[in-house]
């Protein structure tokens, strides 16, 4: 698969198929990139504002 369509599924935040690696290597769901982006949205703000 090509990166640029693979980006779109994860954008999308769909996948072909689902494992449940990060549950278990962390011991909770995986979180959604809408979430992270929630999480982080300072430290890029703080890269933009130098």
């Amino acid at each position: 698969m090509a990166i640029g369509p693979a980006f779109v599924l994860l954008r999308a935040d769909t996948v072909r198929f689902r494992t449940d690696t990060v549950e278990r290597l962390l011991g909770r769901k995986p979180r959604t990139f809408a979430d992270w982006r929630a999480r982080n949205v300072e430290a890029f703000r703080a890269l933009e504002n130098g």
